[in-house]
């Protein structure tokens, strides 16, 4: 993902099977998008990062474009905000009765920060709202993961809303996950979390 000292791109997607009987609203069995976004880090000092999403779901595609950064705060701990703006029109999904479900590629905004150990061990914790001037479904999100070998991370992750909309049964989630990381690790674990683009 390396294009010149100044600028990297980064180039990501998703494939997700969701479990359409756990009542968490009108869901597809599938989730898929991808998405490109360019960086730039001052070294050991910062990072920011512009990029834009299609996801597909509900047969529908939603888009978004973000801007986002990271700031050294200590030597273990980064600040971290984004803001993403939704570039889909709101549609007409599906309709229950005289009712219609929508959905809609909203604004969002995220604020956080993260905790990085020299041992590797990270851990994140973050306020997220949805649709600030409007919606205000708002949240908080975190994760922690530990570095097993030099490639293989464990980790587990978990959101619950705090303000949601009421007809969304539950509002919470949580999911193990192990990455898996192609080619040797160029520097600290903090030099690592500050140059990766993960708004």
């Amino acid at each position: 993902d390396y294009i010149n000292p100044l600028l990297n791109l980064h180039l990501f997607g998703t494939y997700d099977l969701l479990d359409a009987s756990s009542q968490i609203g009108d869901i597809d069995s599938q989730r898929f998008g991808a998405g490109l976004a360019v960086s730039h880090t001052y070294q050991r000092k910062a990072n920011v990062y512009a990029g834009t999403s299609m996801i597909n779901e509900l047969g529908e595609y939603f888009g978004h474009v973000y801007v986002g950064g990271k700031v050294k705060a200590s030597d273990n701990i980064l600040f971290t905000g984004s803001y993403g703006l939704g570039i889909s029109n709101q549609k007409a999904v599906t309709k229950t009765l005289a009712r219609f479900t929508t959905a809609e590629a909203a604004n969002w905004m995220r604020l956080g920060f993260t905790l990085v150990e020299p041992t590797g061990l990270k851990a994140s914790l973050n306020y997220y709202i949805t649709d600030p001037t409007g919606l205000d479904i708002s949240g908080v999100d975190g994760a922690i993961s530990y570095p097993v070998t030099d490639f293989v991370t464990l980790g587990v992750n978990a959101s619950v809303d705090i303000r949601t909309r009421s007809d969304i049964d539950r509002n919470w989630n949580s999911y193990a996950f192990m990455t898996y990381s192609f080619g040797a690790r160029t520097g600290t674990p903090f030099e690592v979390a500050l140059d990766r683009n993960s708004p």
